[in-house]
């Protein structure tokens, strides 16, 4: 009764604070909440819970939800416009939310007076939610947001969060008219067989999200935590038995809890903001807590969706745009992406440890100078897909910036010429590259390789490391051979260092990493331009065990390398650091 009761005072807390409320919010006597682009979003996702408290709503109850309902759909109707953009505009997700919740006013109050248009404009942010290029002939069609390879560029970078996020607002539409028996437009799924064919490979196993175009939120919450009401979807839809997902997540969040031994979700590992962000902190509290409810609820009216067992098989995938390059089999992942969260990064891991991920600049070697913030931009990148393989290669800058000099504020210092290559034995991948001083130029952090290996609670803040300078190797499945170049060395992580990006979060950051490099500069020092600052090669392979390789030419701004694969192939990666040319090529 007490749950029943807080539950109820919440949500009147929640429609008399909104604009056609009595009340206000905490924050000041004129402050109300209501009719921007993004007001629905709470209320879709709480949709399931009125449906759970139906039964204990008075008659003020269930006529303070309609007129909180229709003033948002009437706000959208008359002042929401319908936008959508690969790049500029990009909106997938709040389309389907604003769409879904104007098709959810229609079915709920079919008395109301706009019924008729809130379908109409329903239809048009449903059709311009995953939609692509080639739906451009839809006379309905606004814009892209999605690009023909079911790539998403959402806050700029190759965003796999948020083609889940869309994907989530979709599904509490469509099990409110399962459970009131409305089955939905045709429309409405269009898209979505395609975009869930990418987004499954993009989930590890135990239900951890691959983000192979990185992230700059918060690990392994906000978007993770909605993939739930996903493969619910997903299972009802598809009869894809899903469950193995689902249990593997819950076991991770059920650790970190146990972790926290204090009943919350991430207190941890989100210290920093429980005390400079708590709203923050309890909305990503909550996220996690609404998507256990809505699972619970889910199960209870619905105990066996489909069961339907997806095998997976090889996989690749490639976007031109991003310069994204993918492939996955039963042993590995291994991806490339230039146009990433912090670009570029790439992946080579055991498909069954998802434990090791972590993306941020990921096997790119970093450079930091006098700035508080440093990054690469890209200024070339070329790929090409082999059988089961892929190489790339490109060029960035790499850029200092919020100096303290008072003379200048930003500084480019370096160039860094990379392949990467997934070679076809299902196991292995090689990174050549070379970095030269743009300027005489000062640095204070040099990470050759940069391959970091996440060491925090979800592993036991354990990891066993082998390394005698030309091979490394981490828990006995993740193996580095030098080809050449400066020695390997493992850089083990004091402090928790990923997080978002601003200041505060490098001292207090939310995952401690390790990381298995080759050239280390850690502390300040000169270089002339033109000078060589990094030149190595690579190999990583996920079978535990390192491969054989050699270095056989190494002419002015040529690279050739030879690897036996684990398939017993003996393969030729060449790189032209001129004409950007790389190629694998078997013996």
């Amino acid at each position: 009764q007490a749950l029943l009761n807080t539950a109820l005072s919440c949500l009147r807390y929640s429609y008399e604070s909104h604009k056609s409320g009595s009340y206000h919010l905490t924050n000041g006597t004129d402050c109300k909440w209501g009719h921007t682009w993004i007001s629905v979003l709470g209320i879709e996702r709480m949709v399931f819970a009125l449906d759970a408290l139906k039964p204990y709503l008075t008659e003020e109850d269930e006529k303070s939800i309609r007129h909180m309902f229709l003033s948002e759909a009437d706000w959208i109707l008359r002042e929401y416009p319908v936008k959508a953009g690969l790049i500029n505009d990009n909106r997938p997700e709040s389309n389907l939310w604003n769409g879904a919740f104007l098709m959810r006013c229609a079915i709920y109050y079919p008395d109301a007076p706009y019924k008729n248009e809130y379908m109409e404009k329903a239809e048009v942010f449903i059709r311009n939610s995953i939609s692509t290029p080639s739906d451009s002939a839809d006379e309905l069609f606004v814009g892209a947001n999605f690009f023909d390879s079911f790539a998403c560029n959402h806050h700029r970078y190759m965003n796999v969060g948020y083609m889940v996020i869309t994907l989530s607002q979709l599904a509490y539409l469509h099990f409110t008219c399962k459970s009131r028996g409305i089955k939905l437009p045709e429309y409405v799924y269009r898209n979505v067989p395609e975009l869930w064919a990418l987004v499954r490979e993009c989930i590890f196993p135990d239900g951890r999200l691959i983000r192979i175009g990185g992230d700059t939120r918060i690990r392994y919450c906000y978007c993770q935590d909605y993939l739930n009401i996903v493969l619910y979807m997903i299972s009802d839809l598809y009869d894809e038995d899903v469950s193995a997902l689902e249990l593997g997540w819950q076991k991770t969040v059920q650790h970190e809890q146990r972790e926290n031994n204090d009943g919350t979700f991430l207190s941890t590992r989100l210290e920093l903001f429980r005390q400079r962000a708590p709203l923050y902190f309890m909305r990503l509290e909550s996220d996690r807590a609404v998507s256990a409810a809505q699972g619970a609820y889910v199960h209870r009216l619905w105990p066996s969706l489909g069961k339907k067992k997806h095998r997976y098989s090889d996989f690749s995938w490639h976007d031109d745009y991003h310069g994204a390059c993918y492939v996955r089999n039963d042993r590995k992942i291994a991806s490339f992406v230039w146009v990433a969260a912090q670009k570029p990064q790439g992946l080579c891991l055991p498909l069954n440890d998802s434990s090791m991920a972590e993306w941020d600049k990921n096997l790119v070697s970093i450079f930091e100078g006098d700035g508080l913030f440093n990054e690469h931009i890209v200024t070339e990148h070329h790929e090409e897909m082999l059988e089961s393989g892929f190489v790339t290669t490109g060029k960035t800058r790499a850029r200092t910036w919020e100096m303290l000099d008072e003379s200048k504020n930003e500084e480019i210092n370096i160039e860094l010429s990379l392949l990467f290559a997934s070679l076809p034995d299902g196991d292995t991948c090689v990174t050549l590259q070379f970095a030269k001083a743009l300027r005489h130029c000062h640095l204070l952090k040099v990470h050759g390789l940069h391959l970091q290996i996440a060491n925090d609670m979800f592993n036991g803040y354990t990891r066993s490391y082998v390394c005698d300078g030309k091979t490394a190797t981490v828990d006995g499945v993740l193996s580095v051979t030098s080809i050449y170049g400066d020695e390997l060395k493992i850089v083990k992580g004091d402090h928790r260092t990923i997080g978002l990006s601003n200041k505060y979060c490098y001292d207090r950051g939310m995952l401690k990493v390790d990381e298995i490099c080759t050239t280390v500069y850690d502390g300040p020092k000169w270089f002339e331009k033109d000078e060589c600052i990094l030149d190595f090669g690579a190999a990583i392979t996920v079978s535990g065990n390192p491969v054989s390789c050699s270095l056989i030419s190494s002419e002015g701004n040529r690279r050739t390398v030879s690897v036996t694969g684990t398939d017993g192939v003996d393969y030729i990666i060449e790189f032209n650091m001129d004409t950007m040319e790389g190629s694998v090529k078997t013996i």
